[in-house]
């Protein structure tokens, strides 16, 4: 495939007119294709969190995909609300918090991780000689 082949494969693609390829409009979307859209995100990335949940929750991508789908289902939720999808907006809002638990959680461990904690295994040692026997100990 020639040099020109391949321009005219990605200007033909990406709708371009020449010059970088990329559409001068962007594609708006109508309400009900808006709405398409977040259901099918949502279905998708829900059901991706809730295999990964099955699963253990404990691999790097799962917890590398918390962020993302976070943003995802708070990108949706009021496309889900205008529209009236009441359940996908419960599915969507319980997941966002638990995904925003399980993210606070994992900061919190990485926190208490790092800390230096001091192993106290004995009593601490008192000088015996400034003590007066009739005083109490407290």
């Amino acid at each position: 495939m020639a040099n020109d082949d391949l321009n005219d494969f990605f200007n033909s693609l990406f709708g371009g007119q020449g010059g970088s390829g990329i559409p001068s409009e962007p594609t708006i979307l109508t309400p009900e294709q808006e709405l398409s859209e977040a259901m099918a995100a949502t279905r998708v990335h829900l059901e991706a969190y809730h295999v990964g949940i099955k699963k253990g929750a404990t691999g790097k991508e799962f917890f590398d995909m918390l962020p993302a789908w976070r943003d995802e289902f708070q990108h949706y939720l009021p496309v889900l609300e205008q529209a009236e999808e009441y359940e996908r907006c419960q599915e969507v809002f319980n997941a966002t918090n638990e995904i925003t638990i399980i993210l606070a959680n994992q900061t919190i461990n990485k926190q208490l991780n790092e800390l230096d904690i001091v192993d106290v295994t004995g009593e601490l040692s008192v000088d015996d000689s400034n003590t007066n026997d009739d005083e109490l100990d407290f």
